[in-house]
């Protein structure tokens, strides 16, 4: 019982991002533009392949939580795929407030790929390189969080969003304070995609000697 439970909620999860990958796939069809099948596509099998191995790892080893890592993360990119189509579908006028889709989009894509860096710099025994290293854990969680939290806030046009409209739950009485906090989840995001890259090749040059 104690392995049936993680297996059976890793599948589960499994379950549902294939079946909103899908979703959007198939509204997608009948929205998307000739010219975006190529990104459609290579944005399909990343999300899928992470799926699929979140599952396979998260339920053959719950304890190691890349498996769970890259689950959330195709999660997160099948809703990216469906908030991407239903703005497609339903545009914002340019300078009207955006809708909940086009908030969404403007921070769920930071959600979709920034988490990798966690997948690289605990690869691939779901433990950090040692105990220094956990600090690049922290790194990363706070680059993730200062940058949703200024995208999510930031008043004005959406840039992150596919619509240029105007975001509905910016706040203006912080605009400042929320370009420091971009800027800073921006250089804390790159900081730490370069300490998991260094992590990494650490690993690989100590299981060669």
């Amino acid at each position: 019982m104690g392995r049936r439970l993680p297996a059976s909620l890793a599948w589960l999860l499994f379950a549902l991002n294939l079946a909103g990958l899908l979703t959007a796939a198939y509204i997608g069809n009948f929205v998307e533009e000739p010219s975006d099948v190529l990104n459609v596509i290579a944005f399909a099998f990343f999300v899928l392949a992470c799926a699929v191995l979140g599952a396979l790892v998260a339920a053959k080893k719950p304890t190691n939580p890349i498996g769970w890592i890259l689950s959330l993360v195709a999660s997160f990119g099948a809703v990216a795929g469906l908030v991407s189509v239903y703005i497609e579908a339903r545009p914002t006028p340019v300078g009207a407030p955006g809708s909940l889709a086009d908030w969404v989009g403007s921070f769920i894509w930071t959600l979709t790929f920034a988490p990798m860096i966690f997948v690289i710099l605990l690869f691939p025994t779901g433990r950090p390189l040692s105990r220094r290293w956990i600090l690049a854990l922290w790194l990363t969680g706070a680059g993730i969080a200062c940058a949703v939290v200024a995208y999510a806030f930031a008043p004005g046009p959406m840039e992150n969003s596919i619509d240029p409209a105007l975001n509905p739950f910016g706040i203006e009485s912080l605009r400042e304070q929320l370009r420091v906090l971009s800027v800073a989840g921006g250089l804390l995001t790159v900081a730490s995609a370069l300490l998991a890259v260094l992590s990494l090749v650490l690993r690989f040059r100590r299981s060669v000697n």
